[in-house]
């Protein structure tokens, strides 16, 4: 699985690694569904 850690990248998107992250029930986004400062310090400490 080595793979996994090789960069890989399109037009659009370039990934250092092909590992994602999937998004998680936080409760930190605002009302609106946008992202907030809560939501980018929970993020950030991963």
């Amino acid at each position: 699985m080595s793979f996994l850690k090789k960069s890989l990248a399109n037009d659009k998107l370039p990934l250092k690694n092909r590992l994602v992250f999937p998004p998680m029930a936080t409760s930190e986004s605002n009302e609106d569904g946008k992202v907030s400062k809560g939501l980018i310090d929970y993020y950030d400490e991963l």
